[in-house]
């Protein structure tokens, strides 16, 4: 129905892009980690396919040093 109307209104197109941010926290103490992923998916509307991709970043907040240190994988 919304292929339909776009076209009605001189705005047809090919394909439809969804896009997903999801996002977790995680606690230990003062420190914490957030961890993102980023999902697009591209449907082509003609044929039905569809294609899929994912992305995900971590991030980590650390309170003090030495827990800074721990994460980073020695002393500095």
């Amino acid at each position: 129905m919304f292929v339909g109307l776009m076209n009605q209104q001189g705005q047809p197109f090919e394909y439809l892009l969804f896009a997903k941010l999801t996002s977790g926290t995680t606690r230990e103490n003062k420190d914490y980690q957030r961890d993102y992923e980023l999902t697009l998916e591209l449907v082509d509307i003609r044929t039905g396919e569809q294609d899929k991709q994912t992305a995900a970043i971590s991030k980590g907040y650390h309170h003090s040093r030495t827990s800074r240190a721990l994460s980073a994988g020695g002393w500095f």
